[in-house]
């Protein structure tokens, strides 16, 4: 019953924030979902040292008066709501991958969610976040990043480069050494931000379920490769 709350009130929200069309585009690509999936991603890592070198003036959003949760209970997240925040009408899956382990790094604009992401210190919780395997080394302080998510009247404002700017600086405080992420192929803005706060691209992921059948593959790039998405997706000086 909390999950087809939980389908309404997503759906509800993409009629209003989206349109119709949307909608019905989005609910259709939800159902096949469960019978077909098939997706490619670039694969990126970051030694977070690196995060050092960013000027995080540059990585400011154009957004005024806003403020920085970072969750890591379902207890923390419900405090929000009961605050008046809008906390998972955007995910039915938010308290799930809170009970698994993820973090939830948000920014609010008053009580309204601006944008969030998500980490994962542990298996558990990178698969609460994605099904795509992605191989993180957890055991060595890997940890990994995904789930990114932009309010459509905030987006083109910074707001998920500074997002992701906190959640790897938050990390790198608390003993992670590697970030690890991935970005589907076709999706340039999520590029752009890997390549602006100092992440590398790797390798090239692809992934298929049919049913319950389940493929996932990587494949390295070479130096050659590497250097041609580096230099289409760096920011523009």
């Amino acid at each position: 019953m909390n999950r087809l709350i939980n389908l309404s009130t997503r759906a509800r929200q993409i009629y209003r924030d989206e349109g119709f069309v949307s909608l019905v585009r989005r609910g259709f690509a939800f159902v096949c979902s469960y019978f077909f999936f098939y997706r490619v991603y670039y694969l990126f890592v970051c030694d977070l040292r690196n995060l050092r070198q960013l000027n995080e003036a540059d990585l400011l959003p154009a957004l005024q008066d806003y403020s920085i949760k970072i969750v890591t209970t379902s207890q923390e997240a419900a405090q929000l709501e009961a605050n008046g925040c809008d906390f998972r009408s955007h995910d039915p899956g938010a308290f799930r991958m809170l009970n698994s382990g993820a973090i939830a790094f948000c920014i609010f604009s008053g009580h309204e969610l601006a944008s969030i992401g998500w980490a994962a210190t542990t298996q558990s919780a990178q698969n609460a976040i994605g099904e795509q395997p992605y191989h993180v080394d957890f055991s060595n302080s890997e940890a990994y990043s995904g789930r990114f998510w932009t309010s459509p009247k905030h987006r083109h404002k910074g707001l998920a480069t500074h997002i992701t700017l906190i959640l790897y600086t938050y990390l790198r405080n608390n003993g992670t050494q590697v970030g690890r992420t991935m970005a589907e192929i076709g999706n340039d803005v999520t590029m752009r931000i890997c390549t602006n706060t100092g992440f590398n691209v790797h390798a090239r992921g692809s992934y298929l379920r049919v049913f319950r059948w389940k493929s996932w593959r990587e494949r390295p790039l070479s130096i050659e490769e590497q250097e041609s998405i580096r230099q289409k997706n760096e920011p523009h000086r």
